[in-house]
Order: C-alpha cells, then sequence, then structure tokens
C-alpha cells in the first residue's frame, strides 16, 4: 500500500505536456463510450484544419459540427436565414441554447467568413493539399509467425477544394511485408477517392472510396455510432448522407460510384454502387467467417485474403424540409459464393436484399426518430425512439429489436442485442453542473456472451462540476449486471462496476494537469488506474507527458482509457496486471505548411514473466 501512495504522489507532481486535437469534450465522451466512432474522430481532426463557414453551410452541412444536436442546429439555421450573417461569437451567445461552454467547445470547428455574392471559376483553383507520412514501430514486440517487421508505414495526400477533389492513401499493419509476394506493390493496403460537388443538380458525385449512412444505421452505415454517451443527441444519427471515405480502415467504406441527386429542393436522391473483395474463410463452398481486421501477416491471415467479392447496389430517397425527415432505403448485396456465418445466418443464396424506412420529426422541444427495416426473407428488425429537449433536462429513450435471423452486413456494430431498451438522461439544473444517467435493458437469444443466450442491464451516472474558470471535476459511476443461460435449468451470473473520477486544473492559458483515478470491480476481482496530464502548448510547440500506474488483478477486470495519440490516431490501450506506463508526445511546426509529430509508449511491469512494451510513432504533415 505504501507503494501505491509513493506513486500516486509522483504524479500528481508530474509535469507534462500535450499535442493532441481532439477536445476535451470528445475525449470526456471516449471515456464513457461504448465505443468511438473512428472516422468522426478522423473527420474531427480535419475539420480542425478546414473549418465549417456557419455563413455559407446549408442544413445538412450545419449537422456535422461536433456538439451540435438537431436543435442546435436548427436554432442556428434559422437566425441566420433570418438575421444575416454571423460575425463574430458573441452573436452565437444570443442563440437559444448556445451557452459559453459550448461555444468554446465548437470555436475549433467553425469560421465566420462572409459569403460573396458571385461565383468564379477560380474558386475549382482555390484548394488546399494536405500530404500525411506515419510512421510506427513496436521495438519490444514479438514477430511471432509473422511474415513482416513491427512496423507500420501510413501515407495519405488529399486535394480539396469547394467544388473538387482527391484523395489516395496506402498502409503497411504491423507484421506485414513491405513489397515481396504477398504485396507486390509495397502497402499492403489502398485507397483512392475522386470526387466533385456542387455539379448541375448532384451534391456530389464520387469514384472509388466512400462512406454511406442512412436512417439509424439498421440496413446502411459505414460507421459506428455511440449507444452510450455522456450527451443523449450522441445516440441518433443526425447525418444522411455520401461522402468521401478519407480513413485508413480497410473495410469501414465501399469501393465504387455514388451520388446524391438534387430533385427538388428537399427531396434527394442517393445512389451508389460498390465492388470490393472481401477477406473470408471458405468451407465446402460457403463464406462462413468474414474478416474485417485488415491484417494479412501470417499464413493463416493471407490465405484469407481476397478469397471472395461483394457487389452492393442501393438506392436512398429522402424527404427533408428541415422539420421533418423521411427516408426509404434499398441495399442489395450479392457475394460470388453463399454465405453461413453461423447457425442463425444462413443464407442459401448469394443475395442479401433489405428495405427500411426512416424518419425524424422535429416538434421544437421533442424529436422522434426511428428505422424499420425487413429482409426478402420477411426478417425484421425495429429501432424507435424519441427525444425530449427541455429547459434543464435532455431525455431520449429508444426500443432496439432484431430478429434472429434478420442478417444486415452494414447495420451499426454498436447496436448488437436483439432485444434492448436505451434511456439517457442529462440535466442541468444550474450552469455549472451536468448530472447524466442512462439505465438500459438488453437481451440476445443469439450466444454473443461464452456462446449463450444472456440478459443484463446497465446503469451510469456522471457528474460534471464546473468549479470556476480554472478548475473542472468529473465523476462516472458504471454498473453492469449479466445473466447468461448455461443449461437448461442453470444460469450464471457477473457483476461488473467502474468508478471513474478526474480533475482538470488550468494553471495558465497554455498549461493545464489533469489527475484520472478508474477503478473496475469485476465478480471478485478488482483494479485501478491513475494517471496525470499536465498539457503545455505555446506558439508552434505542444508537448505532453503522461505517467499512469496500473493494478489489475486479471484480465477480466480489464481497464481501458482513452490515450491521446497523433492527429488522425486513436489509441485506447488495456490495462491489466500491475505497472507503470509513460506517453510523451510533441508537435513542432517548423514552417507554415510543415509540422512534425511523434509519440513514445511504453508500459513497464512489475511482472517480468510479462514483457514490457514500447511503441514509437512519427508523422510528417505539410499543408500547402
Amino acid at each position: 500500500m505504501k507503494n501505491y501512495f509513493s506513486h500516486i504522489f509522483f504524479i500528481l507532481l508530474s509535469i507534462n505536456c500535450f499535442s493532441q486535437n481532439i477536445s476535451d469534450g470528445l475525449k470526456q465522451s471516449l471515456e464513457i463510450s461504448k465505443v468511438a466512432d473512428l472516422d468522426n474522430i478522423y473527420d474531427m481532426n480535419l475539420l480542425e484544419d478546414r473549418r465549417i463557414n456557419i455563413n455559407q453551410a446549408d442544413f445538412n452541412t450545419l449537422k456535422y459540427i461536433p456538439f451540435l444536436d438537431i436543435f442546435h442546429v436548427f436554432n442556428l439555421y434559422n437566425y441566420i436565414r433570418n438575421s444575416g450573417q454571423v460575425f463574430s461569437i458573441y452573436e452565437l451567445a444570443s442563440i437559444k441554447g448556445f451557452d459559453r461552454k459550448l461555444i468554446e467547445k465548437m470555436m475549433l470547428y467553425i469560421s465566420f467568413e462572409t459569403v460573396e455574392e458571385s461565383f468564379s471559376y477560380q474558386d475549382i483553383l482555390r484548394a488546399n493539399s494536405n500530404l500525411i507520412f506515419r510512421y510506427k514501430n513496436n521495438l519490444l514486440a514479438k514477430q511471432n509467425n509473422y511474415k513482416g517487421a513491427m512496423d507500420s508505414f501510413y501515407f495519405r495526400y488529399l486535394y480539396s477544394s469547394d467544388l473538387f477533389g482527391f484523395s489516395i492513401l496506402g498502409e503497411k499493419d504491423y507484421g506485414e511485408t513491405f513489397g515481396g509476394k504477398h504485396n507486390l506493390y509495397a502497402f499492403d493496403h489502398y485507397s483512392f477517392t475522386v470526387f466533385l460537388k456542387k455539379l448541375y443538380r448532384m451534391d456530389i458525385l464520387l469514384l472509388g472510396a466512400y462512406r454511406a449512412n442512412f436512417g439509424q444505421g439498421l440496413v446502411i452505415s459505414s460507421n459506428y455510432f455511440f449507444i452510450r454517451n455522456d450527451d443523449p443527441i450522441k445516440v441518433i444519427n443526425l447525418n444522411n448522407s455520401i461522402r468521401p471515405y478519407l480513413g485508413r480502415s480497410e473495410y469501414s467504406f465501399f469501393n465504387g460510384v455514388a451520388t446524391t441527386f438534387n430533385i427538388k429542393d428537399d427531396l434527394k436522391l442517393n445512389i451508389f454502387y460498390s465492388d470490393m473483395f472481401v477477406d473470408a474463410n471458405i468451407k465446402n463452398g460457403y463464406i462462413t467467417n468474414i474478416y474485417d481486421n485488415g491484417y494479412h501477416r501470417t499464413d493463416n491471415e493471407i490465405s484469407k485474403k481476397y478469397n471472395s467479392t461483394k457487389k452492393d447496389i442501393a438506392y436512398s430517397i429522402r424527404y427533408d424540409n428541415e422539420q421533418l425527415e423521411i427516408g426509404f432505403n434499398l441495399l442489395n448485396t450479392y457475394f460470388d459464393k453463399k454465405i453461413r456465418l453461423n447457425d442463425y445466418l444462413k443464407l442459401d443464396t448469394k443475395y442479401n436484399l433489405l428495405g427500411s424506412l426512416d424518419y425524424l420529426f422535429n416538434g421544437g422541444n421533442f424529436m422522434l426518430f426511428g428505422e424499420n427495416a425487413m429482409t426478402d426473407a420477411y426478417k425484421f428488425a425495429y429501432l424507435n425512439g424519441i427525444y425530449f429537449n427541455l429547459e434543464a433536462i435532455d431525455f431520449v429513450i429508444k426500443h432496439t429489436y432484431f430478429d434472429k435471423q434478420f442478417v444486415s452486413l452494414y447495420r451499426n456494430k454498436t447496436d448488437k442485442y436483439h432485444n434492448a431498451i436505451n434511456t439517457s438522461f442529462k440535466f442541468k439544473i444550474i450552469e455549472d453542473l451536468e448530472i447524466n444517467l442512462s439505465y438500459d435493458l438488453f437481451n440476445s437469444d443469439i450466444g454473443t456472451v461464452n456462446n449463450s443466450p444472456f440478459a443484463a442491464n446497465e446503469f451510469l451516472i456522471s457528474f460534471k462540476l464546473f468549479l470556476d474558470e480554472k478548475i473542472t471535476f468529473y465523476s462516472v459511476f458504471y454498473d453492469n449486471f449479466k445473466q447468461k443461460k448455461t443449461g437448461i435449468l442453470e444460469t450464471a451470473n457477473s457483476y461488473t462496476y467502474n468508478v471513474n473520477n478526474y480533475i482538470v486544473y488550468n494553471i495558465t492559458q497554455d498549461i493545464y494537469t489533469k489527475v484520472y483515478l478508474k477503478n473496475v470491480f469485476y465478480e471478485k476481482q478488482n483494479g485501478f488506474l491513475i494517471y496525470n496530464d499536465i498539457k503545455w502548448s505555446q506558439d508552434d510547440i505542444y508537448l505532453y507527458f503522461r505517467y499512469s500506474f496500473f493494478d489489475v488483478s486479471s484480465w477480466d477486470a480489464r481497464i481501458y482509457t482513452y490515450q491521446n495519440d497523433l492527429k488522425y490516431e486513436f489509441y485506447n490501450p488495456v490495462f491489466y496486471d500491475k505497472g507503470l506506463n509513460f506517453v510523451v508526445l510533441s508537435k513542432f511546426k517548423i514552417l507554415d505548411f510543415l509540422q512534425f509529430s511523434s509519440k513514445i509508449y511504453y508500459t513497464y511491469f512489475f511482472d517480468k514473466s510479462r514483457k514490457d512494451k514500447c511503441e514509437v510513432k512519427f508523422m510528417m504533415e505539410m499543408d500547402f
């Protein structure tokens, strides 16, 4: 115990600094959310370099501003339409729902440039170019049976203007070969996108890699949505669109041609076609597993590479008059082989046809939302909810149901339970105190817990207190009770409790420190993690150092925590056993167009039967 206090005392005295661009509001969400949308994090980083001009943006574009819910967007849009252009943050404060803390969060992602009425073809040439090279190396990792070295390479070039853009990227993961017989073109994965915007009646025309998201994610979704968050509105998908894919995942996108066509001002038709290779396991002529992690490191993983192909054709016709949005979605997926993923999901055909109807109605202080879907085998799925936005409280309740033989290859991966009720409250009784509550009930007939049917409930409460301009306190309690069926008349129960606390102290405008403590209790096992962050930035230099101490009794009581990383990167490491963890990040802007970043990550285990971990990352970014 004495050693524990010595480590904690050292943490409190640590001086450290920071270089990541993800705002504190998002990081708070990541600490308590079940899943993070990696592409949305990528988009938020990108928005800091290419901010949304709120005076020029249409209603749908305003939805992409982080931290705004549909009511904020509606009020902002109507203010600009009725009162004219916004020239400063002081005007935003006069719009309903825009308080000081919200404005501070969104300032990283918006601009106020005035809109020129005339158009010039020189706008096509007024563009931004962004070039990234990134290198990573796991210095102490075992190579195992991997064919390549334990390093990773990534590059991406993006050219973007108001009317035209293109992007190309390549990536090699840890353990994959660079070149050779398995990767004849050097990188293991390439992606290419060309897009045209505002072309005749087309909002956008894309060739290559793109993302498509419609409704609430039952049929067409290449994103992850939050199912638990510190803000109830974040569990609802508000962005129905086709967009260029600029991330680095090898599978969370479509590849082909897509367009959004304006039939009328409030009526749009989205069409896309995709043709891609698929990593799959083939047995007796059936696809028994589809692998979407993108790893091709061992002989076993390489043997599954591109074993199948899939083609998708989809339509989404949408009516949106800002108060009411209705969409009809149709998706047909064709594989070159029949699918049999498990005993429940058997497709005795190569086709998978789905249709859905989604809706979103804004009633001023409340919103109705949902999506109802059906397959060609008459298997159903439903997701419906209501959201209230009142003076001092936000409240959402959502019900989700899937038939156990409902097959949707692109539905939101986080809504995996076949019958679930999610409720969430956000209280703001006084200006400097936010209280969030959520309670979820869910069950599944398909064995997702040790191949056994199960039922569970989860409860979460969080407090966020702004003590003054310099100090913020945040506390989260999370409880999970799970009951799984182990036999005809037998059940087994498990309990998990999480307690998270952190305090942020702004020492100066350029430096702040954060102390975070997380405790996990799983049945008779437990663990805790404590870390300290202090961030320092000045002019074109950013530095960061984190020191963590963890003591976790077993893997079952493991602790996940969000960790700052390089721009466009996301890292959520897991901690168990007992040890120390150190993180150092730096970012230096050498020239106006050239920036270098680095990260060193080291984990020291007290039990020397476990090998220490060390990872280094370097990134160069050029904007011109």
